[in-house]
C-alpha cells in the first residue's frame, strides 16, 4: 500500500466511523497545509449540522 492509498483508506473508514457512531453525515478530506515555513499533513472531518451550528454561533 503507498501512502496515496493509505490515505485514501484512512479518511473513508473515519468518514465511516463517525457516521455510524452519530446518525449524520461527514465529510472527510486530506490535505497538505503549509505553516510557518513547515509543510505537514492533516486529515478533518465535518458536517452539515457542525458547519450549521458554527453559522449560528453555537
Amino acid at each position: 500500500m503507498n501512502f496515496e492509498d493509505f490515505k485514501e483508506n484512512f479518511s473513508s473508514d473515519v468518514k465511516d466511523t463517525l457516521e455510524r457512531r452519530n446518525g449524520i453525515e461527514y465529510e472527510v478530506d486530506a490535505r497538505t497545509v503549509e505553516k510557518m515555513n513547515s509543510t505537514y499533513r492533516r486529515t478533518g472531518s465535518f458536517s452539515d449540522r457542525m458547519i450549521r451550528n458554527e453559522w449560528k454561533g453555537k
